[in-house]
């Protein structure tokens, strides 16, 4: 078995997370994916585990991943804000939100700094699992131009790269996905990684990290 799909049911709160926000569409791969971005927010928040956070979680779809995060980390509260509207048993997960909202028109610069405002020793961390194309550049957009503190990003199909070339047999080597998530990486403020996790059922498996 792969080795999230084993932790994630072994986790405690898997009832509850069945319970709230099952069936889910591509169990596997949406599994892995979700777990490879716990992995990172375990590492951070228990690194840095004197402060309290808020995750938004952008483009969250079915919302798997913050709330686990909301189930695990006590010291988490979690935003996930996705366009679609979806009918889950929120009400059932602590410390959660589900927001609908076009993050390409809401503004979530403003927001994220108002939080800041009056929450400034809450740490603020962006997550976003597999946004498409320009989504991917709008999360990356929010984060530099807010006072959001981390960033944790696995992008999915890949966008234009305008101004940002790489040689024709690099590209050829590592191919059009890792290039675009260089390519975003490239795009973020302040300190950034990449990182490629082998563990996910998905080929789409690069986490960019920034503020980190």
């Amino acid at each position: 078995m792969n080795k999230y799909i084993d932790e994630f049911f072994k986790l405690g709160c898997y009832p509850e997370i069945q319970d709230a926000i099952m069936p889910i569409q591509n169990f596997g791969k949406e599994v892995t994916e979700s777990m490879a971005i716990i992995k990172q927010l375990r590492k951070l928040t228990l690194k840095k585990k004197q402060y309290n956070y808020l995750i938004y979680d952008f483009c969250a779809g079915n919302a798997l991943t913050s709330v686990i995060a909301s189930f695990l980390f006590k010291n988490v509260s979690c935003y996930a804000i996705d366009k679609r509207p979806r009918d889950r048993k929120w009400h059932q997960v602590r410390n959660f939100n589900y927001v609908q909202s076009d993050i390409k028109k809401d503004n979530w610069i403003y927001k994220i700094n108002e939080f800041k405002k009056y929450y400034p020793l809450t740490k603020t961390i962006i997550i976003s699992v597999h946004p498409c194309r320009d989504l991917a550049e709008r999360v990356i957009s929010i984060h530099n131009r807010s006072e959001n503190d981390y960033l944790i990003l696995m992008p999915c199909c890949h966008g234009k790269t305008p101004g940002y070339s790489l040689p024709e047999v690099v590209v050829d080597k590592i191919g059009k996905y890792l290039m675009w998530s260089l390519y975003l990486q490239n795009k973020i403020n302040g300190p950034s990684r990449l990182y490629i996790d082998k563990h996910c059922m998905s080929p789409k498996n690069c986490i960019i990290f920034g503020g980190l």
